[in-house]
């Protein structure tokens, strides 16, 4: 008799990070980039992102969040999975003008978080 069950069903990332071959892929990176609409405490409870960063800083390698929002308060526990923690927004702004200026947001937090690779060597 087989010990084949058949399929099994997972919950969460972790399946995911396997099947993309997260832990591979971090082998040749100097920098994981993640994102997420909106970190908080929470954030460090498992969502993807954080999942993420777990895989990157057991290779060697920093992770940083780009996220929509940032629960200020919760920036010391965020440093605890994240080198850094980002959001597009320059200030306070409408939700209008951040989703008409989404692109342009998200290319700007984007460009500075890439500079700071090279600012640390």
């Amino acid at each position: 008799m087989s010990n084949i069950t058949g399929p099994q069903r997972e919950r969460g990332a972790q399946p995911v990070a396997r099947h993309i071959g997260l832990e591979l892929a971090l082998k040749d990176v100097d920098r994981l980039i993640t994102g997420k609409g909106h970190s908080d405490t929470e954030t460090l409870r498992g969502p993807p992102p954080f999942l993420a960063a777990q895989y990157a800083s057991a290779a060697g390698v920093p992770a940083s969040v780009l996220s929509g929002a940032i629960d200020t308060s919760a920036f010391a526990y965020l440093g605890e999975g994240f080198a850094g923690c980002f959001s597009p927004a320059p200030g306070p702004i409408t939700l209008d003008i951040a989703i008409g200026d989404v692109v342009t947001l998200l290319e700007n937090a984007a460009e500075q978080m890439a500079r700071l690779r090279y600012s640390m060597r």
